[in-house]
């Protein structure tokens, strides 16, 4: 629906999601639809997921929404509905700050992880794991990051994630 009312269709919407991952320097993404499930053609790369993190963690809206445990949501007939945050890096690290989870079939399970600690925050993507790696992994990465910093340059990612 936000899609229709934003661009008039879900293409268009994917459109321009399209040229808005270009002006992030998302040169490795292709996106079909508003969703993010799986559709041909559509494919990303952890670099290019990691850019358009680093973007949404800017705007402070998002930001603080991320980290919220839980959240009840009133609808307009009163009734209520809670909406569980499903990263549990959240409970598990003091200094994880949030981000996504995702699951299909095809990509299998996705994480985009941030940390903050000591001033420095971090982004890690993990994608196409397994249930129980895709949280070790994470956990991993953040730790590495956080708890040993070093500044190391992305290399590039020929071959993209479907």
């Amino acid at each position: 629906a936000l899609a229709r009312d934003v661009a008039g269709s879900a293409e268009k919407f994917a459109d321009r999601m399209n040229r808005r991952a270009r002006s992030l320097g998302m040169s490795s993404s292709s996106f079909r639809n508003p969703h993010g499930l799986t559709e041909e053609g559509q494919y990303s790369t952890a670099r290019d997921i990691a850019r358009l993190a680093r973007s949404a963690y800017r705007i402070p809206v998002i930001r603080a929404s991320m980290t919220i445990p839980e959240y009840n949501f009133v609808h307009n007939d009163g009734k209520v509905t809670q909406i569980t945050n499903t990263n549990k890096l959240l409970k598990q690290l003091p200094y994880v700050t949030g981000m996504k989870t995702g699951t299909t079939r095809k990509s299998g399970k996705c994480l985009v992880s941030s940390g903050s600690l000591h001033g420095h925050t971090v982004i890690a993507v993990v994608l196409a794991s397994t249930s129980k790696a895709v949280w070790t992994d994470s956990e991993a990465l953040l730790r590495w990051a956080l708890e040993s910093p070093q500044v190391i340059k992305p290399t590039s990612t020929p071959n993209p994630i479907n």
